[in-house]
């Protein structure tokens, strides 16, 4: 039987969630990410591992920049605003508790559902949004050298890196059967990702567009630095992004 690591072109995403002429039918991030735990002991199990990851924190200021999170947000209700424009696919809006999404995300299913996840999981993990000024005009990621490294600077920020670990760490959980339980797992799940994400299934509600790069930007951060993403990891749960957004 193969590996994990040797599972390429056989990767999948579980059954699809309905939407409605006026946005997802889900209403909360429990209901949007429960399914990617099926084949991994269940969500309960896997909440149940990130709470343990984060009551072992050692006290100090080591993960202070990573917020404890209330399980307990996952069955808060985060409404999902259809505007007629907006520069991202997706944007939570924290002052409001609401995920904003435009009306083209209705016409054009592809990657939408991971937007929602996403941009829910910033609902749910929280932290302070200190989203750079350049993003305000900026269209990820673009072919330049400069572009691709304000993008890299931004999906590693501390916000950013939640909702991109817990991406990761469910879709590898779903494919492998497998949750992330240590740094040195995370290390693991980090690589069999950039390993097998070009064979995950195109053009598709729960595809993450893109290229990979905020995976390679992560396991690219100095050493300290790449060893709180692992850490943290742990303590995250569902998740997910589409290149775009906010």
């Amino acid at each position: 039987m193969p590996t994990a690591e040797e599972r390429i072109r056989e990767l999948r995403f579980p059954p699809q969630l309905a939407w409605g002429e006026r946005g997802p039918k889900t209403k909360t991030l429990r209901q949007d990410i429960s399914r990617w735990y099926s084949q991994a002991g269940g969500l309960d199990a896997a909440v149940r591992s990130a709470r343990e990851a984060m009551a072992s924190r050692d006290g100090g200021t080591t993960m202070q920049e990573f917020p404890v999170w209330d399980e307990a947000a996952l069955d808060r209700e985060i409404p999902v605003a259809i505007v007629d424009e907006s520069p991202y696919y997706g944007e939570y809006k924290p002052k409001s508790g609401t995920v904003q999404m435009p009306r083209t995300s209705l016409l054009d299913p592809f990657g939408r559902q991971q937007t929602l996840e996403h941009e829910r999981s910033h609902g749910v993990f929280g932290g302070d949004f200190q989203t750079p000024g350049y993003m305000d005009s900026f269209t990820p990621p673009r072919d330049t050298a400069s572009d691709m490294a304000k993008w890299k600077a931004y999906a590693v920020q501390p916000d950013e890196l939640d909702v991109r670990l817990a991406m990761i760490k469910r879709i590898y959980a779903y494919n492998t059967g497998r949750v992330v339980t240590n740094p040195s797992e995370a290390e693991q799940a980090m690589r069999w990702y950039i390993q097998n994400f070009p064979d995950l299934p195109p053009d598709h509600p729960d595809s993450p567009y893109g290229t990979g790069t905020d995976a390679k930007a992560i396991m690219g951060l100095p050493d300290t630095k790449r060893a709180k993403a692992m850490r943290r990891m742990t303590e995250v749960v569902g998740g997910a992004y589409r290149d775009g957004d906010a």
